[in-house]
């Protein structure tokens, strides 16, 4: 994550006056960290019920002080990573993910769209399967963007000659192993843009405007 978000993190929860509520202030603009927190929660939540946290709010006061303290120790800082290149590279995947999602939620206010929160949500899920990618692949996730502007591939195809998967692929694995808010998947199934739902075809349409 961010060094920035664990040091907002660790001065909100030192305050006296901490509301689960600066949470979401805070890691709105760090979407690995919000992604891992609601992954926390929806584990820990589906262990006794068969519920979805999709706000990060709510995750946190599931999860109750001492959890939360305990996932806050626990995540490590992109100043782990050695080489600047690969750690500016994250930095903008996390940036343009958040204006993936951003640009989501505004869509999907305009044509008055449902599940606000899990579309901003669902929409960091691709941006941060690339930035895994890079993170644990870096020299693979090179050779994608090489493919794609020397050679002239397609994003996608791309993805699959390198890694033998796409992007969307680990999302959706992701999406499934880390039990969050499964709005995603039904963007997956997506088939034609016009037959999907408002809060879907948001979400489609500030993730291509992310790329470009």
């Amino acid at each position: 994550v961010l060094p920035n978000t664990m040091q907002s993190l660790k001065a909100a929860l030192e305050k006296p006056t901490f509301n689960y509520r600066n949470l979401d202030s805070i890691l709105q603009f760090d979407p690995a960290c919000m992604i891992n927190l609601l992954a926390y929660a929806n584990q820990e939540i589906n262990k006794d019920f068969d519920k979805q946290i999709s706000q990060v709010e709510h995750a946190a006061m599931f999860l109750g002080m001492d959890r939360l303290e305990r996932f806050i120790n626990q995540i490590s800082s992109i100043y782990s990573i050695k080489d600047k290149k690969i750690a500016d590279k994250i930095v903008r995947l996390q940036h343009r993910g958040l204006h993936a999602a951003f640009q989501a939620q505004n869509f999907a206010r305009l044509v008055n769209a449902t599940a606000i929160d899990e579309i901003y949500t669902s929409t960091l899920i691709t941006p941060l399967s690339e930035l895994i990618c890079w993170h644990i692949e870096p020299v693979k996730a090179q050779k994608v963007e090489l493919l794609i502007h020397k050679n002239s591939i397609d994003y996608k195809q791309a993805q699959l000659e390198v890694f033998g998967f796409s992007y969307h692929e680990l999302a959706e694995a992701l999406t499934h192993q880390w039990k969050i808010p499964n709005l995603f998947l039904q963007r997956q199934e997506m088939e034609e843009l016009n037959d999907a739902s408002k809060s879907v075809m948001s979400m489609y349409l500030a993730e291509k405007c992310s790329i470009i």
